[in-house]
Parts: structure tokens; C-alpha cells; sequence
């Protein structure tokens, strides 16, 4: 039996947690907790909520002043290309979708595609031909398929 540091009831062992050193002079020894499980759950329950929320709005905060720093970082570590190179990407798009022509609001909704297989970036999108291009697994196949299925059907509307 053992004493909740929290609640101050005395428990059985099983209602406490344990865990087992791993190095040191104690490596192997059993270390029981010192609040009953119950007890634990709680604090760790009350304590990850408010710690979360202010974790999400000091982030949030940080990403408002340093959001090309965090897309940089981004496009550098997934695709390897630079914000500049992106920039320019962009600019020889004119601003718009490279499938669609739809204007993309500048880095906001936009993707960078790019070649699963090779990692090869090719161009930015919106975020509806991104979507069918991911829905039909960039499959040139499956594309010519649809795009003559809904010519077929449109046609038909047609007639």
C-alpha cells in the first residue's frame, strides 16, 4: 500500500505508476510514483491543456512575424529550393495555377508540385488541382480517362 502525495489516500501498488531505471547504480530497480494514476492523469490533463493553448498562441504569434522564415524553411527542408526560387516560379507563372490559370493569392493556398518519384519540383498549383492531381496519383493515364469522360458527359448534356 502507498500514500497519493496528491490525494493523500492510501492505495493499492497497482494504482500507482512504476517504472524501471535504466543506467546508473539503480539500473533494474523498480521507482514508483509518488501521485496514484488517477491523481497523475488529472494534473497531466489540466496542466497539457493550459500549457497547450498558450504553447498555440505563442506560436501562432511567431508565425504572424517571422512567416517567410517558417516558408523558407519549409520549401528548403521538402523541396530544396529557396524563397527566391519560388518567387520566380511564380513570377514565370504569372501568379497563376499552372494547370487551372486561377490567380494564387501569393503563398497563401498555393502548392509546390512536384514529382513523388524523382522529388523534381515542377510548378506551383492551386489547391483544388494539387487535390486531383493527388486523388488520380499523378497517373497521366487516369487524367486523359477523366478529361474524356467529362468531355463524353458534357457532350451528352449537349445533345
Amino acid at each position: 500500500m502507498r500514500t497519493c502525495s496528491k490525494c493523500g489516500k492510501e492505495k493499492p501498488d497497482d494504482l500507482f505508476p512504476k517504472a524501471t531505471y535504466r543506467s546508473g547504480r539503480r539500473a533494474g530497480s523498480i521507482r514508483w510514483g509518488k501521485r496514484c494514476k488517477a491523481c497523475k492523469s488529472a494534473y497531466e490533463s489540466a496542466t497539457y491543456f493550459a500549457d497547450h493553448e498558450h504553447k498555440r498562441a505563442v506560436r501562432k504569434i511567431w508565425r504572424i512575424n517571422n512567416g517567410e522564415s517558417t516558408k523558407e524553411c519549409q520549401l528548403r527542408n521538402k523541396y530544396g529550393i529557396t524563397l527566391q526560387d519560388w518567387g520566380v516560379m511564380l513570377g514565370k507563372q504569372e501568379g497563376l495555377c499552372a494547370i487551372c490559370s486561377s490567380v494564387l493569392d501569393r503563398g497563401k493556398y498555393t502548392h509546390v508540385d512536384h514529382d513523388h518519384n524523382s522529388g523534381r519540383v515542377r510548378a506551383i498549383l492551386c489547391s483544388g488541382c494539387n487535390a486531383g492531381l493527388g486523388h488520380f496519383k499523378e497517373n497521366a493515364e487516369s487524367l486523359r480517362l477523366a478529361a474524356n469522360y467529362v468531355q463524353d458527359h458534357a457532350a451528352r448534356a449537349v445533345a
